[in-house]
């Protein structure tokens, strides 16, 4: 019991760091895998995608646009 008085003390008075959410670190992952692609650069690498036509990611990015996922 004191351990959980302590524990909600301490995210009133801000003491603790904000809890992680799975869900909104996974989209931000997914925003900067989608702005490099949009740049043109790998997502892993960092290299230039050079071929549009052979690249997986360009694909994805066409799947997504076409279905008004991402603009």
């Amino acid at each position: 019991m004191e351990a959980t008085t302590a524990y909600n003390e301490a995210i009133l008075h801000g003491e603790l760091p904000p809890e992680s959410n799975q869900a909104i670190e996974d989209v931000e992952l997914l925003k900067g895998i989608i702005a490099s692609v949009k740049a043109g650069k790998d997502p892993l690498t960092g290299q230039e995608i050079r071929s549009a036509n052979n690249c997986p990611y360009r694909r994805i990015l066409s799947i997504l646009t076409e279905h008004k996922l991402i603009k």
